[in-house]
């Protein structure tokens, strides 16, 4: 069993950068998946080989105000790898979000 990528440096931008434990990984193999209540991404959004994995920022970071839209409570986020290199981070999605 391999244990790859367990600990990431994120760089949100220039001034944004902290530690973070990988929770979970998807990949769209065949061209779609299904993310968790807590993210929010339309499935015509997520392309036949995309990755999504969703990360928890260690406890000594706090999201600055122009970032915390995209953490949960529990620091928790999901970024998006596209096969065009291409990384994204996805919105959480609201409690009383359809």
């Amino acid at each position: 069993m391999y244990d790859i990528g367990c600990i990431a440096q994120v760089s949100l931008d220039a001034a944004t950068t902290f530690t973070a434990c990988r929770m979970s990984t998807a990949i769209a193999c065949d061209g779609s998946f299904t993310t968790s209540t807590s993210t929010y991404a339309p499935q015509s959004a997520l392309q036949l080989g995309d990755s999504l994995a969703q990360f928890s920022a260690f406890p000594d970071f706090v999201p600055p105000a122009s970032w915390a839209p995209f953490f949960t409570e529990e620091r928790r986020f999901t970024l998006r790898f596209t096969l065009s290199s291409g990384v994204l981070i996805l919105v959480v999605k609201a409690s009383d979000m359809t």
